[in-house]
C-alpha cells in the first residue's frame, strides 16, 4: 500500500526568522510614523529652537588650522630633512586634542603623539637626515612647543 506524504511543517529556524522579520518590521513602521507624526505637528518655535542648536553645533565642529612656515635657511646645520629645503607645522584640533603635523613637499606627517595616534598620521623619522651615528636627526626642539601654541593661539 502506498504512504501519503503529509506536507511538512517549516523548520523551527524558518518560524523563527518569519517571526523576527515581522516583528522587525512592524517596529521600523512604528518609529518612522512616530518621527514622521513628530515632525508635522512640531510647533515653529521648536522648529526654530532645534534649528538653532544644529547650527550651534556646526559651528562648535569648524575649527581654525593655524601653521608656522619653517626653511633649511632659518636652521643650518639643525635643519633635519636632507631632502626638503622647508616645511610647514600645523596645529589642528579635529577631536578636541591639539595635533602637531608637519607638511613636507605635499605628505602631512605627525610631529606629537595625538597626531601619529588618534589620527593616525605618519611618523615623519624615515625622511630625517642622519647623524654621524646612524640615527635620525633631531627636530629643533621647539618645534612641537610652538606647534601647541598655534593651537592655543
Amino acid at each position: 500500500m502506498d504512504r501519503i506524504e503529509q506536507p511538512r511543517k517549516p523548520g523551527r529556524l524558518v518560524r523563527w526568522a518569519k517571526r523576527t522579520f515581522l516583528g522587525v518590521a512592524a517596529l521600523s513602521a512604528l518609529f518612522v510614523g512616530a518621527a514622521i507624526w513628530n515632525a508635522a505637528t512640531m510647533s515653529p518655535e521648536r522648529q526654530a529652537r532645534i534649528a538653532a542648536e544644529v547650527a550651534k553645533e556646526q559651528a562648535r565642529r569648524v575649527h581654525v588650522v593655524k601653521v608656522m612656515h619653517v626653511t633649511r635657511d632659518m636652521y643650518g646645520d639643525t635643519w633635519p630633512y636632507l631632502r626638503y629645503d622647508d616645511a610647514t607645522i600645523r596645529c589642528d584640533k579635529p577631536h578636541g586634542l591639539p595635533e602637531v603635523t608637519i607638511e613636507l613637499a605635499g605628505g602631512v606627517f605627525g610631529l606629537n603623539g595625538t597626531a601619529m595616534g588618534v589620527d593616525g598620521h605618519p611618523d615623519e623619522r624615515f625622511l630625517r637626515d642622519t647623524t654621524e651615528y646612524g640615527t635620525p636627526k633631531v627636530i629643533p626642539a621647539g618645534w612641537i612647543s610652538q606647534g601647541l601654541e598655534l593651537c592655543e593661539a
